[in-house]
């Protein structure tokens, strides 16, 4: 049955919800609400090659900053993007952010030191906050409990906001991954076995609902000061404004008594 087949409006009535609606909407599309009360909210996880030596790892060491872009993919999933990524802008904003971070492309005269690939989609990631934790998951989607720990992992509970970022880290996200390998030399050997030197993941949340295309841009810049760095923490959060949307507007219908009883009579007939 549909939710106003009991009501009858008359003009005035439905006037008064298209103007309430026509409000809504206006608030909703970011006219009477600003960027500062719904920030973009962006995390950022890097990690860095470490050399095991002896009873401890080496001092990391700033790798080589000229790089060959070898390849970007977008990664399945069991949910599709809300639109597809323009593969070419996403290059054109990762080529300028590697820019801004002092690194430079390939060229006749540059040796690469690096190759750098990318992939990313949408979908559910490792819970960096769950290393060295027992836990148990209930619901759906899973809401973690600690239901053994270690007691170095103990404490870490009673830190701010722990629990709100371990379980909003198991939540579904928009993601990028952009990692760094060492670049063959020539003669490549026999048994060439690629390396990570570095990668940096970026993500950040509502994916059901978000076009990917205009939070890449914002999400690049939050990671570009951690490529061949590591994060101190688990990951670092970010926080941004969100990009510009609009909502258009077009001519409101109002509908007679007679009509509207006709049009929910069609609905019901559908059903």
């Amino acid at each position: 049955m549909h939710p106003f087949s009991s009501l009858r409006f008359g003009r005035l009535n439905l006037e008064l919800l298209a103007a309430t609606l026509g409000l809504a909407l206006l608030a909703s599309s970011g006219y009477a609400t600003s960027g500062d009360d719904v920030p973009l909210i962006i995390q950022v996880r890097s990690a860095v090659d470490q050399p095991f030596e002896g009873w401890g790892k080496a001092e990391i060491k700033e790798h080589g900053k000229i790089y060959a872009l070898v390849s970007i993919e977008e990664m399945p999933g069991e949910e599709k993007l809300v639109k597809p990524v323009n593969e070419a802008e996403f290059l054109k904003a990762l080529h300028g952010e590697l820019a801004r971070q002092g690194f430079k492309r390939t060229s006749a005269k540059l040796k690469p030191d690096i190759a750098i690939t990318v992939n990313y989609g949408r979908g559910y990631q490792p819970n960096p906050y769950q290393d060295d934790m027992s836990f148990h998951a209930a619901g759906d989607p899973p809401i973690y409990s600690l239901a053994g720990v270690v007691p170095t992992q103990l404490m870490r509970r009673y830190e701010p906001r722990f629990e709100e970022k371990m379980q909003n880290a198991t939540f579904e996200k928009l993601y990028i991954h952009i990692m760094a390998w060492e670049y063959p030399q020539e003669p490549r050997p026999a048994k060439f076995k690629p390396k990570l030197l570095w990668k940096t993941t970026v993500l950040t949340d509502s994916p059901e609902d978000r076009d990917f295309n205009q939070f890449i841009p914002k999400m690049l810049a939050a990671a570009g000061g951690y490529f061949d760095r590591k994060t101190e923490k688990e990951e670092a959060e970010i926080r941004d404004d969100m990009p510009e949307g609009r909502v258009i507007l077009r001519d409101m219908k109002v509908l007679k008594d007679d009509q509207a009883d006709l049009e929910l009579e069609s609905e019901r007939k559908m059903k």
